[in-house]
């Protein structure tokens, strides 16, 4: 297990950079950028996003709960009450389940998650899902490598109560992101057996 390091705090600069990352790419849902820093995976999140006036959980990797603890102030709470989530490893539907999902009067209780894959790509991947929505620009074909597929069909089910729901980034091993807003609608359109 890899020690809390104070470098883990983003100065001023990377803050400013990963936070425009994150908000452009929910703004255009299947749009992959890359992050301007690496090693952080789907903690990203909670450490652009935390600070000592909010909470967060980690899932799949407590050393990067410790870190981002460190590196922000924020406070850790169990998984179902956290505004700020880092799924690390592989997430399974029911942890999707659990997210916290805000109300149609207090959408901005829902959680906002960082979702960890091996590999995303701008198209066909082991599992594919085509998205349509505000801000979905041509054909809104993502790939994802190393996730479920019931994935898919567990955040549609925990985003079904629009305006209610979660905000999704998922981030990949090469510190690829792309964000998957509640007012998405998503297609499973194909997966490829045994992963």
């Amino acid at each position: 297990m890899t020690a809390p390091v104070a470098s883990d705090r983003l100065d001023c600069r990377a803050s400013q950079a990963v936070f425009r990352i994150l908000l452009d790419t929910l703004a255009r849902p299947g749009q992959l950028r890359r992050l301007p820093i690496g090693s952080i995976g789907p903690g990203i999140v909670a450490l652009a996003l935390g600070g000592v006036d909010t909470s967060f959980a980690v899932v799949g990797d407590e050393r990067w709960q410790e870190r981002i603890r460190l590196a922000t102030g924020a406070g850790v709470v169990p998984l179902d009450e956290a505004p700020l989530v880092g799924l690390y490893g592989r997430t399974t539907p029911g942890t999707l389940a659990r997210l916290r999902r805000g109300s149609a009067l207090v959408p901005e209780g829902g959680a906002k998650v960082g979702l960890a894959c091996r590999r995303l790509h701008q198209g066909p991947g082991e599992v594919t899902v085509r998205l349509s929505g505000p801000g979905v620009a041509g054909p809104g074909v993502v790939g994802f490598d190393g996730l479920d597929p019931e994935l898919f069909t567990a955040l549609a089910e925990v985003n079904r109560g629009f305006p209610a729901g979660v905000d999704v980034w998922f981030v990949d091993e090469a510190d690829a992101v792309v964000g998957m807003p509640r007012s998405v609608h998503q297609e499973l359109i194909c997966h490829q057996e045994g992963i």
